[in-house]
């Protein structure tokens, strides 16, 4: 009798609950036929005229988040919007105005800013050298653009593939960085502390542009920025502000995730 009571439940939990379990944490998959964008900026680069953003790029695009509309369509550029011959420079040549070289802006797993994002790492790199100058100390960033397979690897590609937008990495606007010289000297916590303090103060003075701030817990030395405020515009104060901090309340042991 016991049997027949718990074969439902059992087999709730095997094609019910744990069909949700599944869906709820399985990665999404990745399309094996998304375009190699290299070729075309290398000749858009050297024509001179520019590279023309096409329903590839846009692909692209999806792939990286994980779910339709996001970004935001306002965010994305159209097809046949041009990209300035100037940021299509090769990974080991500097984005223009800065001394910060385009492959800062990639990773391992996805490479260098697409052509797509790159006005907007353009931005973010200028914005990067502030901080360091303010800092005076050498700033790193660990993760800048994210592509397909980055996003996939993050909590932002989960919350994406939700029906959520996965931040502004997969748009070349986010940093996630460190000082150096400051974690040596100081260790993780004072140092994301003082980078973050910096930070703040350029965002209050208005040396750089209200976004997203956030510091990470304790086994990780980075913060995050991110100028959301110029990308934005007019659309809302949500879009232009947002701070969290991943550390733990020394009181109640809750992090805080709010804002990203």
């Amino acid at each position: 009798m016991l049997y027949f009571i718990g074969l439902p439940i059992w087999l709730w939990l095997a094609f019910g609950g744990g069909g949700l379990w599944w869906w709820k944490h399985k990665k999404p998959s990745i399309p094996d036929n998304l375009p190699d964008w290299r070729p075309a900026a290398a000749q858009a680069a050297s024509s001179g005229k520019g590279y023309t953003v096409t329903q590839a790029d846009l692909d692209a695009v999806d792939a990286s988040h994980f779910a339709p509309n996001n970004p935001p369509a306002w965010l994305v550029p159209r097809i046949g919007t041009v990209i300035p011959a100037e940021l299509l420079g090769p990974d080991d040549t500097f984005i223009p105005g800065t001394k910060i070289k385009w492959k800062a802006t990639g990773g391992p797993k996805d490479g260098t800013c697409p052509p797509l994002w790159r006005p907007i790492a353009q931005i973010s790199a200028r914005i990067l050298e502030v901080i360091q100058a303010a800092a005076g100390t050498p700033i790193k960033v660990s993760s800048w653009w994210r592509g397909p397979k980055s996003s996939q690897s993050t909590d932002q590609g989960e919350y994406a593939r939700r029906g959520g937008w996965g931040g502004y990495h997969p748009v070349a606007a986010a940093m996630d960085m460190y000082a150096p010289a400051w974690v040596e000297q100081y260790g993780q916590a004072t140092a994301k502390q003082k980078l973050y303090d910096v930070v703040q103060a350029l965002i209050t003075a208005g040396k750089i542009p209200e976004g997203g701030l956030g510091i990470y817990g304790e086994k990780y030395k980075i913060i995050h920025y991110d100028p959301r405020s110029v990308l934005t515009g007019k659309r809302g104060s949500k879009w232009k502000k947002a701070r969290w901090d991943r550390r733990p309340d020394p009181i109640t042991g809750k992090v805080n995730k709010s804002g990203e």
